[in-house]
């Protein structure tokens, strides 16, 4: 998933445009980071929700224990 696409999730949760800074990575180890389910699903492992409705969990979640003020 790059990071583009998770914004378009995060923005239709969240119902506003949101604009992305750029920045470079600062001693942030590697600069390109491709997470890769494929080794996990040849061991079994099937996600059990989706992306857009993991990113809605934890986006509720935040919104709720971390008292934040979109």
């Amino acid at each position: 998933t790059k990071i583009n696409e998770l914004l378009k999730i995060i923005e239709k949760i969240h119902k506003k445009p949101i604009v992305p800074i750029f920045k470079p990575f600062e001693n942030a180890g590697t600069e390109r980071r491709v997470p890769e389910l494929s080794k996990l699903k040849k061991l079994g492992y099937e996600p059990k929700i989706s992306l857009e409705e993991g990113v809605e969990k934890t986006y509720n979640w935040c919104l709720k224990h971390l008292k934040i003020d979109v």
